[in-house]
């Protein structure tokens, strides 16, 4: 009976969830949920790795870059890191803090209020949700400047999981990182 309910089901290739729930009469009721579209971008410096971002965030990542035209500016990605699926999950944006620096050829990521802001995340989620990463606008192509390569790699130094870095530019998204550095026990 419950080989019948997977097979009597349709493809699944537009990402649904399912799930199957035994019901008091020994039949199966399927629940279903569709899951809304992500962009995945691959994490270059990590061979396999991808960043994934709800519509959501990609649509309030452009909205904060259209609010600074002539500079770039950034934020914090939040998420989780899958480390077998090879994939750092972004659901929500921290934005910058108030004393970032926007430049048209550099953002520097303001630290005043932040570890709190993503402490006060964390306590919420009871720690399933965290600071994966930043993201920055560029005025022209999203290609990695020897800047961003640099933070990687000074980034991913403390690091135990990826740290990621996303860019966005005229030419669409791209995200950097550095291997997280190992740690002895």
């Amino acid at each position: 009976m419950f080989a019948e309910a997977f097979t009597a089901l349709p493809s699944m290739a537009d990402g649904r969830i399912r799930l199957f729930e035994r019901q008091d009469d020994l039949g199966v009721q399927v629940k279903e949920t569709v899951a809304p579209p992500r962009l995945r971008v691959p994490v270059e410096g990590m061979p396999g790795w991808t960043l994934s971002l709800p519509q959501a965030v990609v649509a309030e990542i452009e909205a904060e870059t259209a609010r600074h035209p002539g500079t770039e500016t950034g934020g914090v990605l939040v998420g989780q890191i899958s480390s077998p699926a090879k994939t750092i999950v972004v659901t929500a944006l921290e934005p910058a803090p108030s004393d970032s620096e926007r430049r048209p050829t550099l953002f520097v990521l303001g630290t005043e209020g932040l570890g709190e802001a993503i402490a006060e995340r964390r306590r919420r989620s009871k720690g399933l949700l965290d600071a994966v990463g930043t993201w920055h606008s560029h005025l022209g192509s999203a290609r990695p400047s020897q800047t961003d390569h640099a933070t990687a790699a000074r980034i991913a130094l403390p690091a135990s999981q990826p740290i990621s870095l996303l860019i966005i530019g005229t030419d669409g998204f791209r995200a950097v990182a550095a291997p997280p550095t190992e740690t002895e026990a």
